[in-house]
């Protein structure tokens, strides 16, 4: 199955949601990037460091619960 279809016929059987109009802006520019953009904007965002770590961030908000 094509991946465009197999996307549209997970979002009829309701799997998976419809992206909002800015999501879909966002990935038609993704994808209009080359592989080495892609790459080097991947690298980018495993590269960043927050303090506190993500991790710590998370199980702090589900303890909020």
């Amino acid at each position: 199955m094509h991946q465009e279809q197999l996307r549209f016929w997970l979002e009829a059987e309701g799997v998976v949601a419809k992206l909002p109009p800015a999501a879909q802006k966002q990935a038609g520019r993704w994808r209009k990037m080359t592989e080495a953009e892609n790459q080097k904007r991947v690298k980018s965002m495993r590269d960043l460091k927050f303090d506190p770590p993500l991790s710590q961030i998370i199980i702090e908000s589900r303890n909020r619960i």
